[in-house]
């Protein structure tokens, strides 16, 4: 079982490259197609602010930020934690 996590939404409007960064250093890349995406693949150690940068293909930067927080007894959506 994988502990929480943030996931990152966003909208692109063409193909584009997205690059999540943490004070400067990159967390994670990826590109995606054209319309809505969500980003989950991220290490459960990752909170704070998150800086999201959507560089679409015809040039164009959308850049916004994601308030994350660790807090025990989180778990990623989907997921559930039962102890009996």
């Amino acid at each position: 079982l994988q502990g929480y996590a943030p996931e990152i939404h966003g909208i692109a409007n063409t193909n584009a490259k997205v690059t999540v960064t943490q004070n400067g250093r990159l967390i994670y890349e990826t590109t995606v197609p054209a319309g809505p995406f969500v980003i989950n693949h991220l290490q459960n150690t990752v909170q704070g602010q998150l800086d999201v940068r959507v560089e679409e293909q015809n040039g164009k930067i959308n850049e916004f930020q994601v308030q994350t927080a660790n807090l025990p007894y989180m778990t990623r959506p989907g997921s559930v934690r039962f102890n009996t």
